[in-house]
């Protein structure tokens, strides 16, 4: 109660505060101050600062003094004789006055008659114009008010207060004259004219530009939309429950207008909206703000956006996403369909609206933080545009406020599409309002996609010497040799299934990977670790919009690609290997008809079961009948000054398109890099959370981007990405662990989630957990989350920790037989969790025999590969190493619990060997290098020297560092790199002798030293400050 009654002070004294403000302009309003009395013809003088006027002539009027007061000692007389008499004082000043200004024009009348207030209105031009505003009240023996209220309306640029008495034999005494001008609902500079709509909603009724006198908006009305910074909530009701009710002004203090109101009923009760809007005086810029305040009882969960109503003229929308700035052109044609535009990656905070004939651009900015979605309707003019922002969704207790902000620009002498600053330095994207072709029919897809959940990454094309473990340029192919193998690898070890090998498509790399049986390299080791592989190239691009045009200049130049006669004799070998074929990047929906074209050509040169896919941005969801699988990218974790770190985003952006393709499988191209401005670096805890949201959500398969990298930031110079999951030598990040986690995870449950479906939790399914809230307020809720899927026999669930930064716990109740898909082993139906920050725990109920055993088999195959990887090493020691043949006979869940088995003897007898002592000392020197490698690529900007850029050619070694001290250290440590590849290659393929085992030995001291040398010059640099944090603070990776 005390603190209802606190907030009732506040609002009275604002209201006070209000009235105290609005001064009375009129001077000598109780006529206390006379002057000489002087009468001319039908003009007359007697008050200060009044004009008097016998309008009728004197022997039909009478002015003078009036001996009984309101306010003071007298008041004015006015007397009109018979029943046309007309008599009148005028204050002696005009008032300057602008549309939308509130006027309030009042005096206390006694006597016998009527008497009136008139208000005359004037033009700029000083004329008085046929218009006024008038009021009478016949006066008695008390005294009583007269007022006129009024906005003032177009075309007024001035007021003249006038007191008059009109006919009927009146005798009317007037006192406590006043006048007053308030700003109301307007705000106004030389540039704008901002109009409140108090009664309905709070939001921007109008918005006009002076200089041109052009409105941007339209009104609001009940039951129409209209207006700017109109909240929508819930956000699906329009025009929501905020856009319906009346707000008060409460304060207009220091040029800011500040409006309250308070639902007060129904599932939002108690939530108190304070909206405050201030005009910049010498700027076209409105300042916005919205506090939310719970002053209910119960918690409050809200999600809402803001909408504008905009003009559809002709001109260009904009928006900033992360790689290019995005417009829409109106130029009055028709849309095709296109009204809807929907931004959910996205930069900064910002969407404009450039309108071509007024040479202005309308920029709304707002916390990127506060916002998970940019949504824009596109209207043809006459009808109005929106442009719009959804606000994440919030939860406030009792006495929670939450605040945001936005801002209004009208940007003058534009000439072309707005782009902030950094926009301006990247390229744009049209989106373009096109007629979509007739979508191909629907085919099954080959068997080589049943029961495959593809977990899959690329080689990487790095080519320094150091990398190949070479230590003189030795040449790229030669290079290749070595490091796609060495990748190839590490993928396996990492439980990758599928990876789809650099540069398959060139001739010279094929020939480089022949081998003496006339086999291929690259096809071999699929083989041999039981991994699927993708050909990918770059077929054609966003400009290739024209079929004719792509199929006379772009077609021949690609076909040679597949028409060469050792990638046709690479297909041939190993056609069963290949899982289908990636044809292009982030194209568009206006890349449609081209794209099938592409295909159909492509199709002619692969065998019949290898099918073309592109992989898009998961917005391009109008490609979803045009292709046989739907591959979208979806990189959400962004530098703080670009909306940040949202991992949690991936689930909705999924559901979103999983809904959108139907029975049509969804795969998810993660993020697996970082730049040094837009997007910072995942953690390990934030790739857990991703991707286990993802298949939550139902994707069906992961097809990651950025890595292996082909940059090494600190050697050469290069493009590409400076921090990646894994480098391009086999480099661990310090956020790898979250892949291999995540991968090991899917070797499991795959064959599961490739026949899935996304169902609601049955009722006798539950969680409990705590709750969680991120640093960043991008997430509220449970702390970890459970999430079903509909398999043909049996239900799939996955609990998700939603915390990337801690371990969280949580007690989940499962119905039927419970197996545990982590443990691989039967589960009690209550089962307590701790998982690790982003991991997920997989259980499956009355799964049928048929399920458990694609469960068994898809573990054994990943689990087999990387048994190789360690049985080759083995023999090369002389270690005897099992038959997996003998394993692979066996009943599935037996074989998997021999490889287990299989694999703890192998490394018992490795560790107890010679060999087993080197490759701890391997392990030693590995997190030294890659632990410096990492660091190096944060310290880019100390590492490079200005100087060094100029002189360095694109894909070239970097010249010496000016810093001799470091030159030596860099030397030393890509030395300690080729050595360490060199002899990892050598081992991993099967060769070890005590020379190598000496050669580890000798190369763990330097490289240590070369390392701690490295970490010394950075810690004691000068400029160490602009060492990068891909993190950004982030202590959990």
């Amino acid at each position: 109660m005390m603190k209802k009654a606190l907030i009732g002070l506040l609002v009275f004294g604002a209201c006070l505060q209000l009235l105290a403000q609005e001064a009375n302009l009129l001077t000598n309003a109780s006529f206390e101050e006379t002057i000489a009395k002087k009468i001319d013809r039908w003009r007359m003088e007697l008050f200060a600062d009044w004009n008097l006027y016998l309008n009728s002539g004197a022997e039909k009027c009478q002015i003078d003094i009036g001996e009984e007061a309101f306010a003071g000692k007298q008041s004015l007389r006015l007397h009109t004789i018979g029943d046309s008499g007309f008599c009148s004082a005028n204050y002696a000043k005009k008032f300057p006055v602008s549309q939308g200004q509130e006027v309030t024009a009042s005096v206390q009348v006694k006597g016998s008659g009527t008497g009136y207030i008139r208000v005359y209105f004037y033009g700029a031009d000083g004329k008085r114009l046929k218009e006024y505003k008038m009021h009478g009240h016949k006066a008695g023996s008390d005294w009583q008010p007269i007022v006129v209220k009024f906005a003032v309306p177009a075309g007024v640029a001035a007021l003249e207060y006038s007191l008059q008495t009109l006919r009927d034999n009146a005798d009317v005494l007037f006192d406590d004259a006043k006048l007053l001008i308030t700003k109301g609902d307007t705000l106004e500079n030389a540039f704008l004219r901002v109009k409140i709509n108090s009664r309905i909603g709070g939001g921007i009724d109008s918005f006009v530009s002076k200089k041109n006198n052009f409105e941007f908006t339209t009104p609001i009305s009940l039951g129409k939309n209209g207006g700017m910074m109109n909240i929508v909530l819930p956000e699906k009701r329009l025009p929501g429950l905020v856009g319906e009710i009346p707000f008060s002004r409460i304060s207009t203090a220091g040029g800011k207008h500040v409006y309250s109101a308070k639902l007060d009923h129904g599932e939002y009760d108690g939530l108190h909206i304070l909206r405050s809007y201030y005009l910049e005086p010498d700027a076209a810029v409105v300042k916005v703000a919205v506090r939310l305040t719970n002053e209910g009882t119960k918690t409050l969960k809200l999600s809402h956006r803001i909408q504008n109503r905009i003009s559809s003229d002709n001109g260009v929308y904009s928006w900033p996403t992360p790689d290019w700035v995005t417009i829409f052109r109106q130029d009055g044609a028709p849309l095709n369909g296109l009204n809807n535009i929907v931004q959910d990656l996205f930069r900064a905070g910002w969407q404009a609206r450039f309108y071509e004939k007024l040479g202005m651009s309308l920029v709304f900015e707002y916390d990127a933080a506060d916002v998970r979605r940019m949504y824009t309707f596109v209207g043809m003019a006459p009808s109005a545009s929106s442009m719009e922002w959804y606000c994440r969704e919030i939860t406030l207790a009792p006495t929670e406020s939450k605040e945001y902000t936005a801002t209004i620009r009208l940007l003058d002498e534009q000439t072309q599409f707005y782009a902030d600053p950094y926009g301006q330095k990247q390229n744009f994207e049209a989106i373009e309002p096109i007629k979509m072709p007739t979508p191909p029919a629907e085919s099954p897809l080959p068997p080589q996609f049943k029961d495959y959940f593809i977990f899959s990454a690329g080689t990487g094309n790095l080519f320094q010497p150091e990398i190949g473990g070479y230590f003189t340029n030795v040449g790229t192919m030669k290079v290749y040799k070595n490091i796609q193998p060495r990748l190839v690898r590490e993928l396996v070890n990492g439980y990758f299934n599928t990876i789809y090998p650099f540069r398959i498509f060139l001739e010279p790399y094929l020939l480089s990977q022949k081998t003496p049986e006339g086999g291929y390299l690259i096809g071999d080791l699929a083989r041999k670790y039981d991994v699927k592989l993708i050909p990918a190239t770059i077929f054609m691009v966003r400009k290739d919009l024209d079929v004719d045009k792509y199929m006379q200049e772009e077609w021949p130049k690609k076909r040679r690609f597949v028409e060469n006669q050792e990638f046709q004799n690479f297909l041939k070998q190993y056609e069963d290997r290949i899982q289908c074929v990636f044809t292009a990047d982030e194209i568009l929906p206006q890349n449609a008809d081209v794209m099938l074209r592409m295909h159909q050509e492509l199709k002619k040169y692969m065998p019949e079961h290898v099918i073309p896919i592109p992989y898009l941005n998961s917005s391009s969801t109008d490609l979803i009948p045009y292709v046989p699988v739907f591959i979208g990218d979806w990189y959400p974790i962004k530098r703080a000054n670009s909306s940040g770190r949202n991992p949690w985003c991936v689930y909705p952006e999924f559901q979103r398109v999983v809904k959108l393709a139907g029975s049509k499988p969804v795969w998810f191209m993660p993020q697996g890099f970082g730049t040094y401005e837009n997007y910072a670096f995942p953690t390990s805890g934030e790739t857990r959370l991703m991707l286990h949201l993802a298949v939550a959500a139902g994707v069906r398969g992961i097809a990651w981007h950025g890595f292996p990298n082909g940059h090494w930031p600190w050697m050469m110079n290069y493009y590409m990405y400076p921090y990646s999951h894994l480098g391009g030598g086999g480099q661990y990040s310090p956020s790898w662990d979250g892949v291999r986690d995540a991968g090991r995870t899917f070797a499991t449950v795959g064959p599961l989630l490739s026949n899935g479906t996304v169902a609601p939790l049955p009722d006798n399914a539950s969680i409990s957990c705590g709750e969680y809230k991120s640093p960043n307020g991008y997430y509220q809720g449970s702390a970890v989350k459970l999430f079903a899927q509909r398999l043909p026999a049996g239900m799939l669930f996955l609990a998700v920790n939603q915390n990337p930064y801690g371990v969280e716990k949580a007690t989940i109740s499962l119905p039927g037989k419970v197996f545990d898909l982590t443990a691989l082993a039967s589960a009690k139906n209550h089962i307590e969790l701790t998982l690790a920050p982003g991991d997920a725990a997989y259980f499956v109920c009355d799964a049928s025999e048929e399920e458990l055993r694609a469960v068994f088999q898809s573990r054994f195959r990943a689990e087999a590969a990387r048994y190789v990887l360690m049985a080759d090493r083995a023999k090369g020691a002389g270690i005897p190493v099992a038959d997996l043949e003998a394993l692979r006979k066996m009943p599935p869940a037996k074989a998997l619990e021999s490889m287990f088995s299989e694999f703890a003897k192998l490394e018992a007898a490795i560790q107890a060997s010679p060999l087993g002592k080197t490759l701890a000392e391997m392990q030693e020197i590995r997190g030294v290098l890659d632990e410096i490698d990492f660091r190096l690529g944060t310290a880019r900007k100390l590492v490079v020297t200005e100087d060094m850029e100029k002189n360095t050619k694109l894909y070239a070694r970097w010249v010496p560092h000016p810093d001799a001290k470091y030159e030596a250290i860099r030397n030393r440590l890509a030395r300690a790199f080729g050595e360490f590849y060199r002899i990892t290659d050598l081992i991993d393929t099967g060769t070890f002798t005590p020379e190598l085992a000496a050669a580890v030995t000798a190369l763990l001291p330097q490289a240590r030293e070369a390392a701690q040398e490295a970490h010394a010059w950075l810690d004691n640099h000068p400029d160490k400050a602009m060492i990068d944090d891909p993190y950004e603070g982030n202590a959990n990776r």
